[in-house]
């Protein structure tokens, strides 16, 4: 776990992705962001990973464009399906 407070730049910087990835040894490419708002979505295109997107209603939309998640999901049990 990883809290705000322990990044010096919060969402939608991907700081903190980069800090976890990092104290598991991972790699974009063998991680998967899953949230449930345009903040999330665009952390995760910001630090050039895929996005699952969790939640019932539409993909959320940024200040910028409406995020495009590579995957959309109406429950956490359905992220078994994806990896």
């Amino acid at each position: 776990m990883l809290t705000r407070d322990e990044v010096a730049n919060s969402k939608p910087d991907p700081e903190g992705l980069f800090l976890i990835m990092k104290k598991f040894n991972q790699t974009i490419e063998k991680t998967l962001f899953v949230g449930d708002s345009w903040v999330d979505a665009e952390t995760a295109k910001n630090a050039g990973m895929e996005f699952a997107y969790l939640g019932v209603e539409g993909a959320p939309g940024t200040r910028r464009k409406k995020i495009e998640p590579e995957y959309m999901i109406e429950t956490i049990d359905e992220i078994f399906s994806i990896i």
